[in-house]
């Protein structure tokens, strides 16, 4: 993967006006080079998406169930069994979003809708080491994504399909048309329920006919974990796309939270390339951190703003000590 050099604000600003459209952005104060979600990070290697599966529900549980003791500003959503197998995947994100808000292991990875904040992260820590900054398309990225869900046989294809017939013809056996025919013949209760739209049959022609990405999501955020295995095993392209919550904590709305994240979690997110979606990545120096920082500074993006309380504040002291910058 080609990475350009950021050396000074200015290379940074000339970037950053490059961009249109809806764009996710990831800061990170080192090289890594990798984008593996925390979960991943600290599993063995070697397990299978079973297992690691296995291991995020019994942290979810034991989150979700100690969570109402702690006090916070604002509630995380309701667990509605504490069977976790037959909790939604949409559930599950939800509740993802939640752990890896406060530091726990989740299958999510941290994006942010603004290059700033995302720039921030990158140059806020770690000054003596060069920083990275990933950029991914989220239109595209979404698009990809419900497109190789429904494509025929696991084939690349778009969702802009000629007509209805078609369309059709590539759910019938697409991967997702096919793990759902399973579960209406063994499991029917657990389909996903669409019930001014028709069948989930319905649905998925029309989506595939009309090119949107988003009743395909939604399918996918209503099947059970146990579904969600099986899909995986049929899938042979690995499959990213981006997530946000219903309920943002103060934090998320001040960095303007998203998330990506894989239906397999042994994915690194960098497999987002292998999906035909550019992933780009920059390099910044560090030298440019300090400047880099102060800049931000003087647009209001910095710890007290992005970390609202008492958090922010000290992070804020900190960081001016560490960066240099006046009182």
């Amino acid at each position: 993967m080609d990475c350009p050099r950021i050396s000074n604000w200015g290379d940074l600003s000339q970037l950053l006006d490059d961009f249109s459209g809806s764009w996710l952005f990831r800061g990170a104060p080192r090289e890594y080079g990798t984008l593996p979600p925390s979960l991943l990070r600290e599993v063995d290697e070697g397990l299978s998406h079973y297992k690691i599966s296995e291991i995020e529900s019994y942290g979810l549980l034991h989150f979700s169930r100690a969570s109402h003791l702690q006090p916070r500003g604002s509630d995380p959503p309701e667990l509605r069994t504490t069977e976790l197998q037959a909790l939604t995947f949409g559930e599950r994100i939800e509740w993802s979003t939640w752990l890896q808000h406060y530091g726990a292991p989740s299958r999510l990875l941290d994006w942010t809708s603004s290059p700033f904040v995302a720039a921030y992260f990158a140059v806020s820590d770690a000054v003596e080491v060069d920083a990275e900054l990933w950029c991914v398309s989220l239109s595209d990225l979404r698009h990809r994504a419900a497109s190789l869900l429904i494509a025929p046989d696991g084939a690349s294809n778009t969702l802009d399909i000629a007509d209805q017939k078609s369309a059709a013809e590539a759910v019938e056996s697409s991967v997702l048309g096919r793990t759902l025919r399973h579960i209406s013949s063994s499991a029917a209760h657990r389909l996903p329920q669409f019930p001014s739209q028709g069948s989930w049959f319905d649905v998925l022609a029309k989506t595939a006919f009309s090119g949107s990405s988003e009743q395909v999501l939604s399918i996918v955020d209503q099947l059970a974990q146990c579904d969600i295995n099986e899909l995986v095993e049929q899938v042979g392209t690995p499959i990213v796309f981006p997530v946000t919550t219903s309920r943002p904590t103060d934090r998320m709305l001040a960095q303007q939270g998203w998330f990506t994240v894989a239906l397999d979690p042994r994915t690194d997110h960098t497999k987002i390339s292998e999906m035909d979606v550019e992933l780009k990545r920059y390099v910044i120096s560090a030298n440019s951190k300090p400047e880099i920082m102060r800049k931000l500074h003087s647009t209001n993006v910095s710890a007290h703003s992005l970390f609202p309380g008492l958090d922010g504040l000290g992070r804020a002291v900190r960081e001016r000590l560490r960066h240099g910058m006046p009182w």
